[in-house]
């Protein structure tokens, strides 16, 4: 573990069993680190109540061998359950590498875990979680684990995630449209291992910043399709389904407002060039009612600063 995320982790472990006092109440970055830690505790020492304490109502887990998509928290509480009746269950350990904040209430964690079986050689996996804050209390809404290597010697190999993200690894850059009234900024990135895109948006208007949000695509084994998260800081947030044909990439988003309004659309990319594409939004619907399509919008590649 790193030696800041090392000494951070300790110190809330400290603070979550009462060792030390707190004069100060913990950011929502150290609450977060803070529950990675007791989940590490209630995991290793098989406790399926406690470990549950730790997911959303409505979370939803990839499992890294199967792909099967377990949903809910008790769906969860009785898988963990079931494994830890079948005894050996390994040791867990983790790496955060980075904690991001998309909103104040949704923020995404990646890092590396390590399992291992006594007298085993461990596994490494990254991972990518995403946090929400529910009932007062910040909770894992959907974990993504991806193996990295069966063993620490062998060489890491190319995820299939990462293999089936591969037409899309064009996005990676900076983009930006500039719309009429607006330009629209996109910084887009690969995630630790590969093994998701994220792409952090921003809107402009008259130099201000109007919006931004964060996008992260990622393989899904059990769908078998790519799909994409979405969530903008006023609140917003959408889950979008991504397909090709002939060249041209078609997403189906359907999303809920920040005042609770039903939302969807099909967005449309088409590269025009290596550092060029066009966009446009069709078949929009705000509570089922039909809205004007939005486009072309020319997307320009910006050099590296």
């Amino acid at each position: 573990m790193k030696a800041q995320t090392f000494l951070t982790a300790i110190c809330l472990a400290m603070l979550t069993f009462g060792i030390i006092q707190a004069e100060d109440p913990l950011s929502a970055e150290e609450e977060i680190t803070a529950n990675v830690v007791s989940y590490i505790a209630a995991y290793n020492a098989a406790d399926p109540d406690r470990l549950a304490e730790h997911w959303a109502k409505n979370a939803e887990y990839l499992c890294r061998t199967t792909g099967e998509k377990v949903v809910g928290r008790d769906a969860i509480r009785r898988q963990f359950a079931e494994r830890c009746e079948l005894g050996n269950l390994p040791k867990l350990t983790v790496e955060i590498d980075s904690i991001r904040f998309v909103k104040p209430d949704v923020a995404v964690e990646e890092g590396t875990a390590r399992i291992s079986h006594s007298g085993e050689e461990p596994k490494l996996l990254s991972y990518t979680a995403i946090h929400v804050k529910e009932e007062d209390a910040w909770k894992l809404d959907s974990v993504h684990e991806t193996i990295i290597s069966d063993q620490l010697s062998s060489e890491p190999e190319v995820s299939t995630a990462r293999q089936q993200l591969e037409p899309l690894a064009w996005l990676v850059g900076r983009w930006v449209d500039n719309s009429e009234g607006a330009t629209v900024e996109t910084m887009g990135r690969w995630s630790k291992n590969e093994c998701f895109l994220i792409r952090s948006f921003k809107v402009y208007v008259s130099d201000v910043v109007d919006l931004d949000g964060t996008e992260v695509i990622g393989w899904d084994p059990a769908q078998q399709c790519i799909r994409g998260w979405v969530f903008d800081s006023d609140g917003g947030f959408a889950e979008e389904k991504w397909s090709e044909e002939n060249g041209r990439w078609f997403v189906r988003a359907t999303g809920v407002l920040p005042d609770g309004g039903k939302a969807s659309s099909l967005r449309t990319m088409r590269r025009t060039a290596d550092d060029k594409y066009e966009s446009r939004s069709i078949s929009r619907t705000l509570d089922g009612e039909l809205l004007p399509d939005l486009g072309p919008f020319h997307v320009v590649r910006q050099p590296e600063e």
